[in-house]
């Protein structure tokens, strides 16, 4: 009996300090939010709990058609990279976002150019840049750091979708093949779902919007 109160408050002990670790690192990631924030010039909706500052740091672009450099910033994030460019300022410094570039679909390329060493590409979504560092240590942190940041999003997404999906597998359906058009089925409310019923990609405002089936009312992708 001795011996288990004893494990119980080494356990209790042990969890507490997890607890505290993990509210000191919140507090620190909110900290850092915050000067990003201001950095950006208070304009860009960064602050939020689900958002992490992974790296950041000074980076050169290549230009499209005559290859010079121009000097920009990189904010990365666990779920986007903030691309920007240097603004004047007397105090501190100061980024204007240029693009922002969502981790998901994101893949990283490195190129090999004599001319411009150190060089890898970035391409999502929403652009593809052709970046270039100061040294070859600094190219493979960053690329260390970009996959790292891509590989974690997608088994995030993968656990999200695996259990989205079984939970729309054990829903019970509420219109059978025969009598489908022949009686109204019951809708599926749009906060049940985050998914389409379907092709089980997430919905979006944009170009994955929630469209219920007349004929069985489940939530899908197409009308």
């Amino acid at each position: 009996i001795l011996m288990y109160r004893l494990f119980i408050k080494q356990l209790q002990a042990a969890c507490i300090n997890v607890v505290i670790s993990l509210i000191l690192m919140k507090k620190e990631n909110l900290k850092k939010l915050l000067e990003v924030y201001e950095m950006l010039g208070e304009e860009e909706d960064i602050v939020n709990p689900s958002n992490e500052l992974i790296k950041e740091g000074q980076i050169l672009k290549l230009a499209a058609r005559n290859t010079s450099a121009q000097e920009r910033y990189l904010f990365l994030f666990n779920n986007m990279l903030l691309y920007c460019v240097p603004k004047f300022s007397l105090v501190g410094s100061k980024f204007t976002v240029r693009t922002r570039v969502g981790i998901d679909g994101m893949k990283i390329v490195e190129t090999h150019n004599e001319e411009y060493p150190h060089t890898f590409q970035v391409s999502g979504k929403e652009r593809t840049l052709e970046l270039q560092t100061s040294s070859e240590q600094d190219k493979e942190e960053w690329i260390k750091a970009l996959q790292s940041t891509i590989d974690a999003f997608q088994q995030r997404n993968e656990t999200f979708r695996n259990a989205i999906a079984k939970e729309y597998d054990d829903m019970p359906i509420e219109v059978s093949t025969a009598e489908l058009g022949k009686r109204a089925p019951r809708w599926i409310r749009d906060n049940e779902v985050t998914m389409c019923m379907k092709c089980k990609e997430p919905f979006n405002a944009l170009t994955r919007r929630r469209h219920h089936c007349r004929a069985c009312g489940h939530v899908s992708t197409k009308p």
